[in-house]
């Protein structure tokens, strides 16, 4: 038995020290605020050295894309900022500039689980090489495209295989970001949007997208429930957009409902677009199944949506209906990209290789159906300002999949003053 304690202990010690071994810095990567290093969208390894923790990246032109820059802004697993300066710098980039009268796009990208602000991660080299190239050919030479990328202490271990046991615990860290310092981050640049002209994209991926949603929500409601006074709800950005997000629908639920009594948006673009690949395994396997874990001692009640075809007992319970299906216990452990409650448009692939968008269409009405498992809505959902939008694999493919090129030249065209969203996502196929 003591032979026994003693392997126990011995094992418990090496996972720790294999664990402490593997923990990943809290240093910030990007704070060499002086340099300012040209890198090549598609040859960063031939960067110099002591560029790679340069806070300011300019990728000169390449073919028919303009050339742009690229600044970086850190965050502290505590959501405080890792610089000041840093932050300061970035907003800085974003101004007018003595000579240059050209206007300014600014792409926000707020990366996900397992990544950082480190030169070589997957993240930052896919934002220089796939995501800004669409926005800077889009915009043309006569605006000045600016990314910004938004590190955060996403992998804590940088041991292949065990990342994956991390994914609550970034998971508490990302909403730790999302409460801190950000928020200042985005209250400074929408007064960039407002106040010079400053064109904005934001841009959250995976637990990144929990950071923009959780960041800007209460902005969002703010608009919503103005709406209903008769005024046009106004976007807080030209476009702001979550890919894969993973937080619980549970969250957005308070939008779609106001949303829902809220006037349209109107031929234009909404105020908040979700797009969540149909084949994504930790948002649609792994994420339902850790809440299930974790939410047990949550109480999920029965709302006022929920259909109860026999009727509901003295004790408030419907026995006749399935209560994993409570709308309230769906979002609570799902994500809104797999709830077909909020979906109002899919995401497919053209023979020509082009993005094509159509509105959801709306299944036969069951009795007694659960309001969860149907879209719902209001049509026409092109003039709804949430936009929740199933991919197929062929455009975003699982959880990681999202550089595809096809994808931002689609998110593109709806940038601008010209966008005309009744063109771009149109009826389903044989309506």
């Amino acid at each position: 038995m003591r032979d026994t304690r003693n392997i126990g202990r011995a094992g418990l010690a090496f996972a720790a020290m294999v664990l402490l071994a593997g923990c990943s810095g809290f240093a910030p990567y990007r704070l060499n605020l002086e340099a300012e290093c040209i890198v090549s969208a598609a040859a960063p390894s031939q960067t110099p050295e002591t560029c790679r923790n340069a806070q300011l990246e300019k990728v000169p032109a390449a073919g028919d894309t303009p050339g742009f820059e690229v600044v970086y802004v850190e965050f502290t697993d505590q959501g405080w900022l890792q610089s000041r300066e840093q932050m300061s710098r970035a907003i800085a980039q974003a101004l007018p500039r003595a000579g240059d009268p050209r206007p300014v796009q600014l792409v926000v990208f707020v990366h996900g689980w397992k990544h950082n602000a480190g030169f070589d991660d997957d993240n930052v080299r896919n934002f220089r090489s796939a995501i800004l190239p669409p926005f800077a050919k889009r915009a043309g030479p006569d605006v000045r495209t600016l990314g910004l990328y938004v590190g955060w202490r996403g992998n804590s271990i940088d041991v292949a295989g065990l990342d994956n046991i991390t994914f609550y615990d970034r998971k508490a860290t990302a909403e730790h970001v999302a409460r801190g310092s950000i928020r200042e981050l985005f209250s400074r640049i929408r007064v960039l949007s407002v106040d010079k002209s400053v064109s904005v994209v934001l841009i959250g991926h995976s637990f990144g997208g929990l950071i923009v949603f959780n960041a800007i929500a209460e902005s969002l409601l703010d608009e919503l429930v103005r709406a209903q006074d008769g005024a046009l709800p106004r976007r807080l950005v030209d476009l702001a957009l979550v890919i894969n997000p993973a937080f619980e629908a549970s969250r957005f639920e308070p939008l779609f409902q106001v949303a829902m009594s809220a006037p349209r948006v109107g031929a234009d673009r909404p105020l908040f677009i979700s797009i969540t690949a149909t084949n994504d395994s930790a948002t649609g396997t792994a994420f339902p199944v850790g809440r299930v874990v974790n939410s047990l001692f949550d109480h999920e009640g029965w709302t006022d949506e929920d259909q109860c075809p026999g009727g509901f007992t003295v004790t408030g319970e419907c026995p006749a209906f399935e209560r994993s299906l409570r709308l309230e216990k769906r979002a609570n452990t799902h994500t809104m990209g797999h709830m077909p409650r909020y979906v109002t448009h899919d995401l497919s692939r053209s023979g020509d290789g082009l993005v094509e968008c159509h509105m959801a269409l709306n299944p036969p009405v069951v009795a007694g159906a659960a309001p969860a498992l149907s879209p719902q809505a209001p049509e026409p959902r092109n003039h709804f300002p949430l936009w929740t939008m199933r991919a197929s694999p062929q455009v975003v493919d699982n959880h990681s999949g999202i550089y595809d090129p096809a994808l931002w030249d689609f998110v593109t065209k709806l940038v601008g003053d010209q966008v005309n969203v009744n063109a771009l996502c149109t009826a389903p196929p044989g309506r």
